[in-house]
């Protein structure tokens, strides 16, 4: 899911969340998600805009447009918030008046909702519902992990003052399960080590094939056997390992190669080794 957004606030310093929840969350587990799904192929999710100073905000419109996606298929109905008036004769009303399409020239499910009461509308610092969306799913299309992103772009409403570039707007994603779950073979650390020395120590960020980590060990740790200890864990639990080359004893120009494995991604490392002189 792709989001085109823009905010429409008083003043230029104003910042706007604009985010999806569902049932308060803007995390959820795909089974979590399944679960909420109602006649078979619909599910609500609460619009919500959020002051990121988390102070009272006025507001006088929002529009975005939700790009073609494999999950929400269309907006079936939205459900907008009612406020009691502050005059007479203090009955609810709609502070906002949504509606929703689609374009040939914009692909996707555009929203334009505009305040339908005089006057700005200020948004509480923790947060307000502006609407539930009902969407129709593809349901055979529920990701196991992804973030739906959104997506500033500007569209029109001419008659309102806003930051073009959406630079006043935070577009916040919704997720489904974990995205960062994806194939992940880099290393998180790698050393070389003797019972007193540490030769290599790195962690994060760890350079991989063609790059050679060149490592120099002393002759008296080469010399006893099983003296180096090369260790190297992967950043994603469950990712295989392998570490070949290693020797009972080094000479100077030994290579050690580790491979890591995460389904169908694969990196390798490579340290050099390097002994010193006996004299040393």
């Amino acid at each position: 899911m792709s989001i085109d957004s823009k905010a429409f606030a008083n003043s230029p310093d104003d910042t706007l969340e604009v985010y999806f929840t569902l049932n308060g969350n803007t995390e959820i587990s795909r089974e979590d998600f399944i679960e909420n799904i109602v006649y078979e192929d619909y599910i609500t999710l609460e619009l919500m805009l959020k002051p990121t100073g988390n102070t009272s905000m006025p507001i006088s419109a929002i529009g975005f447009v939700m790009d073609d996606n494999d999950l929400f298929k269309s907006i079936s109905t939205i459900t907008l918030t009612k406020e009691k008036l502050p005059v007479p004769p203090f009955t609810e009303q709609e502070i906002w008046n949504a509606q929703a399409s689609s374009s040939y020239n914009n692909p996707g499910l555009i929203f334009n909702i505009i305040r339908s009461i005089a006057g700005d509308f200020s948004i509480p610092g923790e947060g307000y519902k502006i609407a539930d969306v009902m969407f129709e799913l593809n349901e055979t299309n529920v990701p196991d992990n992804q973030a739906f992103s959104l997506r500033y772009d500007d569209f029109g409403a001419q008659s309102f003052v806003y930051n073009s570039d959406g630079s006043n707007v935070i577009l916040s994603p919704f997720v489904i399960g974990d995205p960062d779950s994806g194939p992940d073979a880099s290393l998180s650390s790698l050393k070389v080590e003797s019972e007193s020395t540490t030769y290599l120590n790195l962690t994060n960020d760890i350079k991989e094939d063609p790059f050679i980590h060149d490592v120099i060990v002393s002759y008296a740790d080469s010399k006893i056997e099983n003296g180096i200890t090369i260790t190297a864990s992967p950043k994603k639990a469950g990712a295989d390992v392998q570490i070949n080359g290693t020797k009972s004893f080094y000479t100077t120009g030994d290579i050690i190669t580790i491979e890591v494995t995460d389904g169908p991604e694969t990196k390798t490392y490579k340290i050099k080794i390097t002994v010193t002189d006996p004299n040393d």
